[in-house]
């Protein structure tokens, strides 16, 4: 049977909340580094140079003066960039490094999604307690790519006004564990 919660354990139970954001706004800071911007600056390149060979304007120059007297074409130093920029992106292994960063802020957003749906539940400390320990091992397991060592206090303080806005947390109650045994 549901009792009502205690103003201790509601409290408590909104500092976890409060923790859970903060571990949020970090894991979604990830995709803000380097290596993302390297891999998306590489992939745009990388396609602006298939367009622009598709269509004939990088020819092969063998040492012959082309393009009216100019040896090198703008395609031919498109290319040559490419190439220094793409020889850079293997060397600092951009790629591995913007997928675990990308992959780290899919991560967060599931537990945003998971931490949003247990705050709307009667009793939602099975489902911060989830959240809080799934964040933490994300935070271990991604910790090449989240650089930030603290979350600052206002972005965790939007984060967490947006997630509590609905919630009227007077209506938690404390659901008693059940131990598999006799009725529910």
């Amino acid at each position: 049977m549901p009792n009502a919660m205690s103003a201790e354990e509601r409290d408590q139970l909104l500092r976890k909340i409060r923790w859970v954001c903060g571990y949020i706004v970090r894991g979604r800071d990830a995709k803000r580094s380097w290596a993302v911007f390297f891999y998306r600056t590489q992939t745009i390149f990388g396609v602006m140079l298939t367009v622009l060979s598709g269509a004939g304007v990088i020819a092969v120059q063998n040492g012959a003066v082309v393009n009216g007297g100019r040896l090198f074409t703008i395609g031919g130093v498109l290319a040559i960039a490419t190439g220094i920029f793409t020889g850079l992106y293997h060397v600092f292994e951009a790629e591995k490094a913007a997928m675990q960063a990308i992959g780290a802020r899919d991560a967060f957003e599931a537990i945003y999604d998971n931490l949003e749906s247990a705050v709307k539940q009667e009793d939602p400390t099975q489902g911060v307690n989830a959240a809080k320990t799934e964040a933490e091992a994300h935070l271990r397991s991604f910790r090449r790519v989240i650089k930030m060592k603290v979350a600052p206090k206002e972005a965790v303080d939007i984060l967490y006004a947006g997630l509590m806005a609905d919630v009227d947390v007077s209506t938690w109650k404390r659901v008693e564990a059940h131990d598999g045994k006799g009725e529910e």
